[in-house]
């Protein structure tokens, strides 16, 4: 651990900055199938309040945090991809069950979304709308190492069957 006493324990959020956080807050929900669980408007509305609520008050939040189960992603008011800079967010993955695979994947193909990689049962890989790669897996990534090493012994069997 190079001399670090602290631990990962979970993945708080995942934030993208878009130029529309109503649009995409709905996109979001539709896609991996969340629900808004709140929207900051810097304390000038409660978190809770509903769009309609704001729209009446005339207030624009800054951020809206959509979510279901262990997936919380942040939506942050920018200019989408070219607000983030060159050190911007690359890539997300994420672990779901077989058939949330297969449920988001559907979703990804009615939506037009280019598909880089897909493994049925196993792994997803498409960029959305906002240019952000998303990787979703079945296996468990509670030990990184030990996807590699799947990874490698597939590779392994693979050259085996070649030579």
């Amino acid at each position: 651990m190079r001399g670090h006493a602290t631990s990962y324990l979970d993945v708080t959020h995942i934030a993208v900055n878009v130029p529309d956080l109503r649009a995409a807050e709905s996109y979001y929900c539709d896609l991996f199938g969340l629900e808004a669980a709140w929207r900051d408007s810097e304390g000038a509305a409660s978190m809770f309040a509903t769009w309609e609520q704001l729209d009446a008050a005339g207030i624009e939040p800054g951020v809206v945090l959509v979510w279901r189960d262990a997936f919380r992603l942040a939506l942050a008011r920018g200019d989408g991809v070219a607000s983030r800079g060159a050190l911007g967010l690359n890539h997300a993955g994420l672990q779901v069950s077989v058939d949330e695979l297969r449920a988001v994947r559907e979703r990804v193909l009615r939506e037009g979304h280019d598909v880089s990689g897909w493994r049925d049962g196993v792994a997803l890989s498409f960029r959305d709308r906002y240019g952000v790669d998303w990787e979703l897996d079945t296996r468990s990534h509670g030990d990184p190492r030990e996807i590699i090493r799947q990874k490698e012994a597939r590779l392994g069997n693979r050259n085996q069957r070649e030579a």
